[in-house]
């Protein structure tokens, strides 16, 4: 159940029994902004920047519409908060009527002793209470395994950070028996930092923040998949195999393609294996070297990798071009060129 209650100044919001925002003109839940937003890429990292922010906190309020399933709060005719319940999870979602708002920040109740997790896999702590997390995917990995290799790294721009991630998750659950997604596909971050208060701060006004409780951490977990989805169980033959590692090279065409673009004289030749693998011209050589030459890199890996893999390993020829070397090497079970396309219509049908 919703419910607005007269506070001094302004209106706290409670759900499932606890304050879930306090607003007030001298603490305004919401602020909008307006900024020049720009990025920079360095070395494969983005760096988004701000210049010029201006931020307007939402002092004055009107509530236009309060019922146990759903409430309407105007602030100052910028924007309007529509709050419902649904499906037991409360559903924020917000309408603006300047379209040159980019910058929105939402406060949020918090408490002393409260642990914070979530936010998508990265290198900081487990628990969140106390930082502000980004929500942007950064690939700041890179510069070896060592520690040497990992801090020249981090000077040259482009290191791990504590805080990057890869995959960010715009979510968190608390120790206090809730969760908060953020629905918004701009840079966004949660600042755990103050004792009292959460804050949602994103690039964009966010298209839905969902709130969710529960009496106990198993059902809160179970709360959060429901409102939000989780994937299947996936179907049985995902686990008829294992991916035990890989092998990279540079493919036929990468190869032939190299060589026609990046030196002076030598042109573009067809992908199919001479009568000799002796060169008498050009088109000749460059067949003999790179389609024979393959046919000798195929059969010393899979010899290695039988080796390492030990018993009975069936070797399947798949992709394109695969028939340009089959002829020429006797290390291959069965050749399938649309394996991989089969795999990705069994992908598709799943999803």
């Amino acid at each position: 159940m919703i419910s607005i209650e007269a506070a001094r100044d302004g209106f706290n919001l409670m759900f499932g029994g606890r304050r879930l925002l306090a607003h007030s003109r001298r603490s305004p839940c919401v602020e909008i902004g307006w900024s020049e937003l720009s990025f920079a890429q360095r070395r494969g990292a983005f760096r988004l920047a701000r210049r010029k922010s201006s931020w307007r906190p939402l002092r004055s309020f009107k509530v236009v519409e309060n019922g146990p399933d759903f409430t309407a709060i105007d602030f100052e005719g910028l924007l309007r908060m529509a709050i419902r319940l649904e499906d037991g999870a409360l559903r924020l979602s917000f309408a603006r009527f300047d379209a040159g708002v980019e910058l929105f920040r939402l406060r949020f109740q918090a408490w002393p002793g409260e642990r914070v997790y979530g936010g998508g896999a990265r290198l900081s702590r487990l628990d969140l209470k106390g930082l502000a997390l980004p929500l942007w995917a950064e690939d700041r990995q890179g510069g070896g395994e060592g520690a040497l290799s990992r801090a020249v790294a981090a000077l040259r721009g482009f290191g791990p950070r504590p805080l990057s991630s890869r995959c960010p998750i715009p979510a968190f659950v608390s120790s206090r028996n809730y969760w908060l997604v953020l629905d918004s596909s701009a840079r966004s971050e949660l600042d755990f930092r103050r004792r009292g208060r959460g804050v949602v701060e994103s690039w964009a006004v966010p298209r839905e923040i969902v709130v969710g409780t529960a009496p106990d951490a198993p059902s809160l977990l179970a709360s959060l998949g429901s409102a939000v989805g989780k994937q299947p169980r996936l179907p049985s033959w995902a686990y008829d195999g294992a991916i035990l590692g890989v092998s990279i090279a540079p493919g036929l065409g990468t190869a032939v393609n190299a060589l026609s673009r990046d030196t002076a004289q030598l042109p573009f030749v067809q992908l199919a294996p001479p009568e000799s693998v002796i060169g008498t011209n050009t088109v000749m050589s460059i067949q003999a070297g790179v389609v024979h030459g393959y046919a000798g890199l195929v059969t010393h890996l899979v010899a290695r990798m039988k080796e390492e893999i030990g018993g009975e390993v069936k070797v399947v020829a798949t992709g394109g071009l695969c028939r340009v070397v089959a002829g020429l090497v006797d290390c291959f079970d069965a050749i399938d060129p649309d394996l991989t396309l089969d795999g990705l219509a069994l992908v598709a049908d799943y999803c």
